[in-house]
């Protein structure tokens, strides 16, 4: 049996606490593409529940006194003796943890032990850990069980905050002042990022108590922790404990039981009542202006307006499911998108449930209407704190005290939309009314206006969709993104006026201006010599744009989004590009006869498929459609004719809306098996061809196609029935292949590929060839296979683990991994894996025995003690780590990541010759791996040639991104790519365009540190066999260092210009910050290699 081959994987500390080696079947994706690590939510929901979530310290530091802490003491300094005064002592915790379902934690934590009650939103439970006991207990502390392992996850997000190692360098921290908390003065401190920082708990955040400068306490934390392989934001208060024995086994120190909830539980009772049904809502929403808001909710349906600033021009939107609508005069609707939910946002976030809100304190009760008030408030220590600055809640209560509903909210909210802080104030209130879409057939502004009118009312039509009416004759094409095209036209208004309009891909093609897409800028004289140039006179052209104002600037945007106007039978509008045949350059196919039915184009139609005229016959399919979308039979035949076209996507989505519209075609499913089988949705497949039998219980080419698949999934006895089945009901299907009904006068693709049918292949082995091959749902359903027919089979869970294990499914694989052991004890590989992943989850201790077990199992294992070394040096046992990693090089002198990892342990020892030793060594093991590994890639038919090395992997083409040649993926976020013809670029303009990249750069990273600077590298024009090239190349530089080595982001470009467009190769370490990583870019891009 052949098990996955054990490859070695270098990680970087910024990715985890560990970096490892682990034991996968083929290389880990990269993790990043951003050179940010955290993306900022876009979102006021994401938004707003950061700024709840930290609002007790957003409120801390208001006031504060700058720090003259610096100048006395560095804070790293300071943290470093708080941390070591918190090692001995025993810290009452109450927490707020910010994840996928947040947290409250509170306790008692004290050394190793911990007594902690962890609440979410699906139940509360309570841990104790004494030494090497464990119970946990999940109903209030009445019942307890004792457990055979101790879950430490929760204990690390409190006390890795505080944890001391005397060998730990604490990074660069900022003095950011003194602040009060009752009668202390606290010290706070935070981390000095390198990423612009747009919430602080994206990095670490302190205060610290300075009566005592010997023995600093820290009081609380702010900041991102590791936690199940996600990054969660922690915020934790800290306080002295004085029992003589803090933790206690059950029932447990009456110290750590968890404060009773406080009005926060009415608040999230309320909200769980209105995430049904309607309810209505009245309020503002103030920032630099206030906007007035009504209307409804239901979900994550609305229809809200928005009183505007413009007297007397409300804007009302609607969304239902994933239809919306918009009126901006109070009578002419238009189609909206419903992803935008700015308004929504507003009214939904202070009611919107599925979190843990921090303690809340009442204020007050009172009567209003025969029902009871309470009025409840963020709580936070801080006696000077605003009440406007807080969110603040009036909770209607039935005679019983029970929630009923949220009467009335306030409080503030981040928005990006608004650039900032927002007040909210809203009423809410059940309603009877349901949400509707717009009444049917409202009239629709279909005036043909110009320019100037856009100038005009670029405020009123914020947003607005309005017809232009221009000249036949472009004057300007200019291509300014990846598939935008500015045009420059004249209209038809009194007087003319000239203006631009942001058209997408082809649309300038199809309404006549162009004959073909043409890249970089061209006047019409240039269009004309090109054979671009479409009408030049004429009847004048017309389209519909959206209107999106310039700043204060008297100018619009005018972003086109349509030829025509299509009214829905529900009210609504929407715009296609299909333009009239008197607009377009070339005839398009004749338009239906005055009277002709959705049902002769549909015939029409596949009689053109027949005669292999498929563009024809889309046409008269969309046609059918427009005349009658309602009708089933377009749909089946328009996506019968994208299969022919190579169309699967297409063609499973008109399948599915002609299944939707009620037919009951058995050919429509099975054909949708079909496509859905040549895009590997098997299990979609079968359910579709099974639908097809029950609709036709005598269908042979479904049970036919049905027991392929089967087979390829290993259900050897379903396979078999439905052959013989198949057999039965049609003898000749024995050798037919898979293919698409031609049946009810329907047009019919030609066969499709047959479904494969199973080898006698292990299905280890084929699971394992589809890992590599990115099949990871594949391969995990042969591993699944494999154990079913031997639930013994140890390298069929080995692998699932590995699998798992890539699918980022930690606790899936250490379940796996464990079988293994209990099935092969001596499984060097299944402890080493499961020893990474114990790392990973913060389990360091667990991560230890797992790798003793590997050496033990097998001592001459170097991945082993170089995983073990890594464990050690993240706990500050730097002569352990040292040790390991000299067993590792002892064993496999070639390890490169065992030379640099004891380099980085002994520069930490402050031994900075044996460091610089091990890094040079680590370096020359990595360039004499880059030319005995790497291999060649050729793009551009051979004439662009590069070397690969064995650690970066070339991504899988994008179809969305044709200008893209090739991308590659490099260890830790590392990458490269090579781009053709985003824009044009002649040799002459060059030396140009190095200046304005150069200057784009210069000025553009403003989440560089703020004692750094970008260094420029190279800046010049060279020579590379007989072509000229911009090679520049930058990395980020800290004040006062000299050497780049260990700078992240060290990045090289090479540009030139071929066939008037341009050609750019570019590679980055992004975060990774290896010196042996910067030497193989240099050898990647010195291997760059042009021949015309």
């Amino acid at each position: 049996m052949t098990l996955m081959r054990e490859l070695t994987e270098e990680n970087e500390d910024n990715q985890g606490p560990f970096p490892e080696c682990s034991y996968p079947f083929f290389s880990l994706a990269a993790f990043c593409r951003s050179f940010h690590l955290r993306s900022s939510a876009t979102s006021i929901c994401a938004v707003a529940g950061l700024l709840l979530s930290a609002s007790t310290p957003a409120i801390f530091a208001k006031g504060q006194k700058k720090s003259t802490a610096s100048a006395q003491q560095k804070p790293e300094a300071i943290l470093a003796a708080a941390k070591k005064f918190a090692d001995a002592k025993a810290w009452s915790v109450q927490a707020h943890v910010n994840a996928d379902k947040d947290m409250k934690i509170s306790g008692i934590i004290f050394g190793k032990d911990f007594d902690l009650t962890i609440e979410t939103i699906d139940g509360t439970t309570r841990q104790i850990v004494l030494g090497d006991k464990s119970w946990s207990s999940d109903d209030g502390g009445r019942t307890w069980k004792e457990n055979k392992e101790i879950d430490r996850r929760f204990y690390y997000l409190m006390h890795t905050p505080i944890k001391y190692s005397a060998s730990e360098k604490i990074p660069p921290f900022a003095a950011v002042g003194t602040e009060k908390l009752g009668d202390e003065s606290l010290l706070h401190i935070r981390f000095i990022a390198p990423d612009k920082i747009t919430y602080e708990g994206d990095r670490a955040n302190y205060w610290i108590a300075m009566q005592d400068r010997q023995a600093p306490v820290v009081h609380r934390f702010l900041g991102p922790m590791g936690f199940e392989n996600n990054y969660v934001t922690d915020q934790v208060d800290y306080t002295p404990v004085a029992d003589e024995h803090p933790i206690l086994p059950p029932p447990g120190n009456p110290h750590a039981q968890a404060p009773p909830p406080g009005p926060e539980a009415l608040l999230m009772a309320a909200m769980k009542k209105m995430s049904t049904g309607v309810w209505s809502v009245n309020g503002t929403v103030t920032f630099n202006k206030t906007i007035k808001l009504h209307g409804f909710l239901s979900g994550e349906d609305f229809d809200l307006t928005n009183e505007r600033v413009t007297p007397n021009t409300p804007m009302r939107g609607i969304v239902i499911k994933d239809k919306a609508w918009v009126c901006s005069d109070g009578e002419t609707w238009h189609a909206g998108s419903p992803d935008d939910r700015l308004l929504y946002n507003f009214a939904h976030t202070p009611i919107m449930t599925g979190r843990l809100w921090p303690p809340f304190e009442k204020v007050g009760s009172e009567e209003r209407d025969g029902q009871t008030w309470l009025h409840i408030r963020l709580k936070v220590a801080e006696a000077k704190a605003d009440p406007k600055e807080l969110p603040q809640y009036w909770l209607v209560l039935d005679s019983q005290g029970q929630a009923q509903y949220i009467g009335h909210a306030e409080m503030p909210m981040m928005s990006r939309g608004a650039g900032g802080v927002v007040h909210c104030s809203f009423d809410y209130a059940p309603a009877a009314e349901k949400i509707a879409p717009p009444p049917l057939g409202p009239p629709v502004d279909d005036k043909a206006y110009g320019f100037n009118d856009i100038e005009q009312h670029k405020f009123d039509w914020k947003g607005r969709i309005v017809r232009l009416e221009v000249t036949p004759k472009i004057l300007e094409s200019k291509q300014i993104g990846e598939d935008t095209y500015r045009a420059f036209l004249k209209d038809t208004a009194t007087p003319n006026h000239y203006g631009v309009v942001e058209f997408p891909h082809d649309a300038l093609v199809k309404l006549g201006f162009l004959k073909k897409i043409v890249s970089g800028a061209h006047a019409w004289e240039e269009l004309e010599q090109m054979g671009a140039i479409g009408r030049t006179d004429g009847k004048p052209v017309s389209f519909y744009a959206q209107v999106i104002p310039i700043g204060e600037k008297p100018a619009a945007r005018a972003v086109a989004v349509g030829a025509r106007l299509v009214r829905d039978p529900d009210g609504s509008v929407s715009y296609t590009w299909e333009a009239d045949e008197k607009q377009a350059v070339k005839s398009a196919p004749a338009p239906a006869a005055s009277g002709t039915s959705d049902g002769d184009l549909v015939n029409r139609g596949i009689e053109k498929a027949k005669n292999g005229d498929l563009d024809g016959a889309l046409a008269d399919f969309n046609r059918a459609i427009e005349l009658n979308p309602k009708d089933d039979a377009p749909y089946y035949n328009r996506a019968q004719a994208r299969r022919l076209k190579n169309d699967t996507a297409g063609a499973i989505a008109d399948y599915t809306r002609a299944i939707e519209l009620g037919s009951t075609n058995p050919a429509a499913y099975n054909n949708r098996g079909n496509a859905r089988a040549e895009n590997n949705d098997r299990d979609g497949a079968i359910a579709d061809y099974t639908r097809a039998i029950e609709l036709k219980p005598d269908y042979a080419r479904a049970y036919y196609n049905r027991a392929v698949l089967k087979k390829e999934k290993g259900d050897k006895a379903g396979a078999k029935a439905d052959f013989k089945t198949a057999e039965k009901l049609d003898p000749e299907l024995a050798s037919e292949e898979s293919a698409a009904d031609s049946k009810n006068d329907r047009l019919s693709p030609s066969p499709a590929p047959p479904a494969s049918e199973e080898s006698d292949e292990d299905p280890i082995e084929r699971g394992i060839e589809k890992a590599k091959k990115g099949d990871l749902d594949g391969a995990l359903a042969d591993f699944n296979r494999a154990i079913e027919l031997d639930p013994k089979n140890a390298a069929a869970y080995y692998n699932r683990a590995s699998a798992k294990m890539l699918k980022k499914d930690a606790d899936g694989a250490i379940a796996d991994y464990t079988r293994v052991i209990e099935l092969d004890p001596k499984n060097v590989g299944a402890y080493n894996n499961r020893g990474i992943l114990k790392a990973r989850n913060n389990d360091p201790d667990g991560a230890v025995a797992d790798y003793n077990q590997a050496i033990q199992a097998n001592p001459k294992d170097a991945k082993a003690y170089i995983n073990r070394g890594n464990v050690k040096k993240a706990k500050g046992d730097l002569d352990g780590a040292i040790a390991d990693f000299t067993k590792a090089i002892e064993l496999d002198s070639n390890l490169a990541l065992a030379y640099k990892n004891r380099g980085e342990a002994r520069q930490a020892k402050g031994d900075a010759t044996g460091a610089d030793a091990d890094f040079k060594s680590a370096e020359k093991i990595k360039l004499e791996d880059f030319k005995t590994k790497a291999q060649p890639v050729s793009l551009l038919d051979g004439k662009l040639k590069l070397d690969i090395p064995s650690d970066f992997s070339r991504d899988p083409a994008d179809p969305k991104n044709p200008k893209t040649l090739a991308k590659f993926s490099g260890p830790d976020g590392a990458w490269g790519e090579v781009l053709r013809g985003t824009h044009g670029l002649t040799p002459d303009k060059l030396e140009g365009y190095l200046k304005m990249r150069v200057a784009e750069y210069s000025k553009g990273f403003n989440w560089l540190p703020k004692d750094s600077h970008l260094q420029w590298l190279k800046k010049d024009i060279v020579t590379i066999d007989g072509r000229k090239w911009a090679d520049w190349r930058y990395v980020p530089m800290l004040k006062g260092t000299k050497s780049y080595s260990h700078s992240p982001v060290y990045t090289r470009f090479l540009t030139t210009s071929y066939k008037g467009q341009l050609l750019e190769v570019t590679f980055t370490s992004n975060l990774n910050t290896s010196p042996e990583l910067k030497a193989e870019i240099d050898h990647i891009m010195d291997s760059v290699h042009f021949e015309e």
